[in-house]
């Protein structure tokens, strides 16, 4: 009478074949999820985006979004994009955040260790909806580069054209291909 169970070679083929599948599927597996956290940061900047652009329409004043790692003011030394970004009603046109003048939405500093670099630390929407100039060299617009440890080959651009439009790709603001460094 045979035994209930499998035989060594069955075992063996099936941790053989597991293997195979494992290898081929985790490092997809990984990249989908390094994908879906950088759609989710780009998508939290172009809702950021939106909202001051559109506050500023609504309440026919100066709104600005600028770099913020503490949740509460913009920028200071070595405060990056990746460290979140504020989103508030600028009533006197300072471009700081100062007491009074209302928080409007906050982003986290990016997980993953990705990383986010524009040639900008603020964006200032006026009552129109345009944004204040951007500064030097920014006939196109700015773009926001978004990376992670894969590199440029699958960076991500939130481009911000001076009309106040809002775009996302693979290019910059000019059509060139991103740099992450």
């Amino acid at each position: 009478m045979r035994g209930e169970g499998f035989t060594l070679i069955e075992l063996l083929v099936t941790l053989a074949v597991a293997a195979v599948l494992l290898t081929v599927g985790v490092p997809s597996v990984v990249d989908w999820v390094r994908d879906g956290r950088m759609t989710s940061q780009v998508n939290e900047l172009v809702a950021a985006l939106h909202l001051a652009r559109g506050e500023a329409v609504k309440r026919r004043t100066r709104v600005v979004v600028c770099a913020s790692a503490d949740g509460a003011s913009c920028g200071g030394s070595g405060v990056g994009w990746e460290d979140g970004w504020i989103v508030f009603v600028d009533t006197n046109g300072d471009g700081a955040k100062d007491s009074g003048e209302a928080l409007l939405g906050q982003a986290a500093a990016l997980s993953g260790g990705n990383s986010v670099k524009a040639a900008i630390g603020s964006v200032s929407y006026r009552s129109d909806g345009t944004p204040a100039p951007l500064g030097a060299g920014t006939v196109n617009g700015v773009t926001f580069t978004f990376c992670d440890s894969r590199g440029a080959g699958d960076a991500r651009a939130v481009v911000l054209r001076p009309t106040g439009a809002v775009s996302t790709g693979k290019r910059d603001a000019d059509g060139n291909a991103l740099s992450c460094t």
